[in-house]
């Protein structure tokens, strides 16, 4: 059983038990982190598993000596409150995640080192099959997006983030237009914590929405930190793109103390400073009015900003703290937070425009998006308990984010010369606090040999999203016609150009209170067979009860070589507070009519929307099966193979933009005759996701020559909108259409294969992958409302890193990200406009090849 986040089971209890069973086995605690939970019970094929070389060659480096038993030796032993290495085994975290009941990749600090990555949504997305999220995302849709990543061609939203073993709070800001990634999920931001802080990453690739909540359809991602009492480490990173832009400098630390009661802290930082990049092409648009001699030599042929990757800055730091109070009583605190500000150019408006007040910008001028984050959270946590009365955690969680957005280098036209030319947007925030108890207990019964392990657990959440309005001048509409030119006396735009900002009629708060109760068991048949039976039931204060979400896995070891796994689960996932409140209107003027209209985003539930079909939204349902085996050949590799099957009932997801004129009659029938246009959230979908992941590694003993680790990850995945609902009102009316249907079905490669491998000789290592990603595609809309789809052809990006040891504590690199300089292919119009010639959704390389050096030392 895989309980990431169970609350006194912080390891696989089975490394723990299996290590105890041992004769001989040496068991050091090292981690009182929330690590990845398996099954409880010992696995004889795992015990037969022998390490690698490489892991016989010296222990983690975090790993302390053992010691004499303390105050939290008791606890230790019942509850598993620490980490456990096993020394006599030497088995290592990968070698003991193969005998898991359900796929888990477990990521070390060193294979993040080894790709060049500087935040943690980096090192997932180059070192996960199935993960995806565009690196190079262009414009305003970067600025405000959280980095995330999205497992098995599913959403970033449907996975779930843990730290320590408890929930990671969600982003405030939701990104609903039809060429984002994120379908409008309002997903956690993986890099609002620092790489420095991090142990070790373990990834769940499956359904785990019973144990962790509905959060868990694709899978979960539990970040463990660092906990040693002592040593620490700083690194500075910086490098560039060869086409000489984009160069960034990042610098990051941690720290570890001692505490009474054989506690620990650790304080960790990390800094990023990275300048834009710029991948467009010159606009060949016409710039100024016929027979203007500027035309010849136009000022900003070439955009000032440019269209490229944003400006960022971040700061974050994080505290893990833990010490023993009793015997078998531990507190526990751990938290992080993260400020970033993120600046990029908008699509440039020309000097005969008529949203352009000429008297300011004689030659046209390209607005400038900034967003400024700020995240916060923080647990604090108990645990107490013995072998009779089981193991209690009580644990309370407090979080925030706040996205700020602001425009500046623009105008509101309709404001004449009296326009600004600064302005704030809005801003949306997301607060989450929760209290939970969870117990575990393990029961001697005479029906099996092995124990029955039972995990239950009560939590209470209580969230509020709440949407502010922007400056007036962004959004109103002043009045003022064109002042100049042969278009003198037409209307002109409301609001700031090239980013409206949002409606005080549209601001807004909205809250959900949140009670759910779990139940797992987890037993031994026989010593081959195993199997974990869970269900997990919630009611939300805004919708009910939600249902019963519910799993039961297994697994069959033929032998030690070969073991077949299965899991059945059914998910419920109510939508986010963010996709029932976030609302924002554009303002656009008849040019015949001189009428006021409005393109808005709406609540489900405004009236407006209900004219044109919206209904309340409800909780999506899912069911997910999956099935595969574990194959160790020999002695020093393995192979996982795990296919997979997901069906949504009632996707969530944003409409595309509704316009026409039969939504047009309807919205004036309603008494909307103001509005043109109208998206919103929808259950319209049901979609089938189904795939699988082939996973395999291998240690090449060279002898004197050192050793080299190889490792392989393919996976494969096809998802598919089985059916869609009737508008109720607009017979005919597709709510989710082509657009949208393109982005829920071919946004994500329908592959990713990563082959590569680090090689260990004297002083040096070397590390190299080559990444292909499959094809995916994009559709738009020409000026004659032709709906045009291109497809992407595959690309292959090469990564590459050279450390050398120069002593042990001081580690220098150098590495090239890209090494061969691949691009996507091309966007074709109207897939792309303005200037930018790659595509949003491409997965990477789209600027190049960036080349890096890493100083590394530890104290």
């Amino acid at each position: 059983m895989l309980m990431l986040g169970a609350a006194t089971v912080l390891t696989h209890p089975a490394l723990v038990q299996a290590a105890v069973a041992e004769p001989g086995a040496e068991v050091v605690t090292q981690d009182p982190g929330g690590s990845l939970p398996d099954d409880g019970v010992r696995d004889p094929a795992a015990d037969a598993a022998t390490a690698p070389a490489s892991a016989k060659r010296a222990a983690p480096t975090d790993t302390a000596p053992a010691t004499n038993a303390g105050p939290a030796d008791s606890i230790a032993k019942t509850a598993q409150l620490a980490t456990v290495s096993v020394v006599a085994a030497r088995r290592t975290p990968k070698e003991r995640a193969l005998s898991s009941v359900k796929p888990v990749d477990v990521i070390t600090t060193d294979e993040i080192r080894a790709t060049g990555a500087t935040t943690v949504q980096q090192a997932l997305f180059r070192l996960l099959p199935s993960a995806n999220f565009p690196q190079n995302e262009y414009s305003a849709n970067a600025i405000g997006k959280a980095r995330s990543i999205a497992l098995r061609g599913l959403t970033p939203g449907q996975t779930l983030i843990l730290v320590n073993g408890h929930r990671q709070h969600q982003s405030a800001y939701v990104q609903v237009g039809t060429s984002s990634f994120s379908k409008g999920d309002e997903p956690t931001d993986l890099n609002t914590i620092p790489i420095s802080a991090i142990d070790h990453i373990e990834v769940l690739r499956d359904g785990a929405a019973t144990q962790y909540g509905a959060d868990g359809l694709a899978g979960v991602v539990n970040i463990v930190l660092k906990s040693s009492p002592e040593g620490g480490g700083l690194s500075v990173q910086t490098g560039k793109y060869t086409k000489g832009d984009g160069f960034g400098k990042q610098f990051s630390g941690w720290k570890g103390f001692a505490l009474p009661g054989h506690g620990s802290a650790v304080i960790s930082f990390s800094t990023d400073n990275t300048n834009r990049t710029d991948t467009s092409v010159n606009d060949t648009r016409q710039y100024y009015f016929a027979d203007d001699p500027r035309e010849a030599d136009a000022k900003y042929r070439h955009w000032p900003k440019g269209q490229g990757s944003p400006y960022v800055s971040q700061q974050n730091v994080a505290l893990n703290a833990q010490t023993h109070l009793a015997d078998n009583v531990e507190l526990y605190a751990f938290g992080n937070y993260s400020h970033a500000l993120k600046s990029s150019g908008l699509y440039f408006t020309r000097p005969q425009d008529n949203n352009n007040v000429r008297a300011i910008y004689p030659d046209g001028f390209q607005p400038d998006a900034s967003g400024r984050n700020y995240d916060a959270q923080g647990t604090v946590g108990l645990k107490f308990g013995d072998e009779r009365i089981g193991v209690f955690d009580f644990s309370g969680s407090w979080a925030q984010n706040r996205y700020e957005q602001s425009v500046d280098n623009t105008v509101n036209a309709s404001y004449g010369l009296a326009s600004p030319t600064s302005f704030h947007i809005a801003n949306w925030i997301l607060q989450e606090q929760s209290v939970r108890l969870d117990y575990t207990k393990t029961f001697e019964h005479a029906l099996f040999a092995q124990p029955l392990t039972i995990r239950s657990g009560i939590e209470f959440r209580h969230d509020r999203h709440t949407l502010e309005p922007g400056d007036p001048a962004s959004y109103l509409y002043g009045g003022v016609p064109v002042l100049d030119g042969p278009n003198g006396g037409a209307a002109t735009g409301a609001g700031a150009q090239a980013f409206q900002g949002v409606a005080a009629s549209a601001a807004g708060s909205l809250s959900r209170t949140t009670g759910a109760f779990y139940f797992d068991a987890e037993q031994r048949l026989t010593d081959k067979f195993r199997i974990d039976i869970g269900g997990r039931i919630e009611h939300y204060s805004d919708l009910g009860p939600t249902g019963l979400a519910g799993n039961i896995s297994g697994r069959y070891d033929f032998s030690p070589a070969l073991g077949l796994r299965a899991n059945l689960s059914a998910g419920v996932r109510p939508p986010g507070l963010g996709q029932l409140n976030d609302a924002s209107s554009s303002i656009l003027i008849d040019a015949v009519t001189q009428q006021v209209l409005n393109t808005l985003l709406a609540r489900p539930t405004d009236a407006v929307a209900r004219a044109v079909g919206a209904k309340p939204l409800e909780a999506e349902k899912s069911t997910t099966m999956s099935l595969g085996f574990v194959l160790r050949p020999v002695e020093h590799g393995s192979v996982t193979v795990d296919a997979y099957l997901t069906n949504i009932r009632g996707r969530i997801t944003p409409t595309d933009t509704l316009s026409g004129t039969a939504v047009r009659s309807a919205l004036s029938a309603a008494g909307y005759s103001n509005v043109s246009a109208i998206q919103f959230f929808t259950n319209a979908a049901n979609t089938r996701d189904m795939g699988i992941d082939v996973t395999g590694n291998y240690q090449l003993n060279l002898h004197q020559y050192g050793y080299t680790d190889l490792f392989i990850a393919f996976n494969a995945n096809q998802t598919k909108i089985t059916s869609i609902a009737g508008n109720s009102v607009i017979p005919g009316l597709a709510l989710i259409g082509p657009q949208m249907q393109d982005l829920i079905e071919h946004s994500s490669p329908n592959n990713k294969l990563v082959i590569g491998g680090t090689h260990h000789i004297g002083r040096f290592d070397v590390y190299a992958d080559a990444t292909r990603y499959g094809t995916y595609s994009a559709v738009g809309t020409s000026t004659t409302s032709t709906l045009i789809r291109q497809k992407f052809s595959p690309q292959w990006v090469v990564d590459l890193n050279v450390a050398y040891r120069a002593t042990k504590k001081l580690r220098v690199s150098v590495g090239a990200l890209n090494l061969f300089g691949s691009h996507p292919d091309r966007s074709i119009f109207p897939i792309n406009f303005g200037v930018t010639p790659y595509n949003a959704l491409a997965p990477a390389g789209g600027e190049g090849t960036f080349v890096y050096a890493n100083l590394n030392y530890d104290f």
